[in-house]
């Protein structure tokens, strides 16, 4: 790599994360570590009881999970020892309450399920742009293993629903039919707020909106890196590999 490229992704990097604000620094328990008691059996998992109903920082449903304890489930927590999990039994194929705004339109359950919480310590400011990141799985074993749709949603004070998509409410929707269970996956909803968005503490959401094709569908979310720190990684193994070719050039000569 040559130091043109390597300045070019450096400046690539900088660009890129600075552009927008993570909001994920201002969540509380972002990775679910600190949880209540566990007292749901998990039929000789280890450990066994594992999960929970309950979160701490959130409210919503379902609960926290330490998802190695889970009998043919073949999860890990993606960061730690714990993940949340949220389930749905009614169907979601595409069909349910439309959104709309400026943003466009979504399409979101009419029984979805949810949890989140009020961030305090950022307040949203009128036309800069976010990012609200995490990590998505669904467990191996039947039937927790049907796929369905999830979304990561962010509110800005006053958001109601009608009209507000792409002004107050943020959505980004993804299915784990694309997930091999067991694995995890990051997703990252960036958005801009407009000049008339309100400022103040917005509020986060991590959204089951059900199945595929009936049944129920468990959806697992837990802490993801930020794009930025992402961004740095990759910013770090660049130039890494330049010292290296830098280094063999050297030798050669």
């Amino acid at each position: 790599m040559s130091k043109k490229y390597l300045l070019g992704f450096v400046a690539a990097a900088i660009c890129c994360t600075a552009r927008a604000e993570s909001l994920n620094p201002y969540i509380v328990n972002p990775g679910f570590e600190q949880a209540n008691s566990f007292d749901g059996p998990c039929a000789g998992g280890t450990p066994d009881p594992c999960f929970n109903s309950s979160f701490v920082g959130w409210s919503g449903v379902n609960g926290t999970i330490n998802p190695t304890g889970i009998v043919g489930g073949n999860l890990n927590a993606y960061e730690g020892k714990n993940a949340a999990w949220i389930n749905n039994l009614s169907t979601f194929a595409g069909v349910g309450t439309v959104l709309t705004g400026v943003g466009g339109s979504v399409t979101v359950g009419n029984n979805r399920q949810y949890f989140g919480q009020t961030l305090t310590g950022i307040s949203l400011q009128p036309s800069t742009s976010y990012t609200f990141s995490y990590a998505v799985s669904r467990r191996a074993d039947s039937p927790a293993s049907n796929p369905g749709t999830f979304s990561l949603q962010v509110n800005a004070n006053g958001a109601t629903g009608s009209g507000d998509y792409g002004e107050k409410i943020w959505i980004l929707q993804g299915n784990t039919a694309s997930i091999t269970p067991g694995q995890w996956q990051i997703y990252t909803l960036s958005f801009t707020t407009t000049a008339t968005t309100p400022t103040g503490n917005p509020s986060v959401f991590l959204v089951n909106e059900g199945s595929n094709t009936g049944g129920v569908s468990q959806i697992e979310f837990d802490a993801a890196p930020e794009p930025a720190a992402l961004a740095l990684t990759g910013l770090g193994f660049a130039i890494l590999a330049f010292r290296r070719h830098r280094a063999r050039t050297m030798t050669q000569v």
